[in-house]
């Protein structure tokens, strides 16, 4: 619905598209590029919280009665955006009976993240947490992540250096392989078995 409904936008790399505590009003559905989603403290160190890429929708804090803005969204590569106002975009769907189903997706899967993300915070070893980001990560958006060792070591909380160690590490030991820009979850069980002894607990 993005190309017949949504005005097409063009932003460069580093732009904020959508300000913590500003009304929402706008969907917005990613044709190409890459944005996040980070939050600020009073003492002005950031934390992100995740990053959409290509098909994903933000925006969803206007859906709702009076709607702000909830984080920060921004790019940070040139990205293609459709955007539309709310009111219209909810209109568009009911008009045309779109499954609510494909609308939930794309926030279940976020709330899914962010809890994972939660769960990671909880181990106090780096090698730790990026085992369980790569394993939780991997089990929403399959084997192949195509994220950079900068975007790991921003959620996971661990520094790049660390981050690019633990990663060689782990393809040293076959659990993952290293190709430009992208990481593959070999084996998921040894991925496991890093962070299962702090509490993870499988059905």
């Amino acid at each position: 619905m993005h190309e017949h409904f949504g005005t097409l936008k063009n932003y460069p790399a580093n732009k904020t598209i959508f300000v913590k505590g500003d009304v929402a009003d706008k969907i917005a559905f990613i044709k190409s590029g890459q944005v996040r989603a980070v939050v600020t403290n009073p003492a002005g160190d950031e934390t992100t919280l995740f990053y959409m890429g290509k098909g994903n929708i933000f925006g969803s804090d206007s859906l709702v009665p009076n709607p702000v803005v909830v984080v920060n969204v921004e790019t940070i590569t040139p990205c293609e955006l459709y955007m539309l106002p709310a009111k219209q975009f909810l209109e568009i769907w009911h008009k045309h009976n779109f499954p609510i189903q494909e609308l939930l997706a794309h926030y279940l899967k976020r709330i899914s993240l962010l809890s994972d993300y939660i769960c990671c915070s909880h181990f106090t070893n780096a090698k730790q947490r990026v085992a369980y980001f790569l394993h939780s990560y991997a089990n929403i958006h399959g084997r192949t992540i195509s994220l950079t060792n900068e975007q790991i070591a921003a959620i996971t909380g661990a520094n790049r250096i660390s981050v690019n160690r633990i990663l060689n590490s782990l393809a040293q030991e076959n659990i993952v392989k290293l190709e430009y820009k992208k990481i593959i979850v070999l084996n998921e069980e040894e991925l496991i078995n890093i962070f299962n002894g702090l509490g993870y607990f499988l059905d």
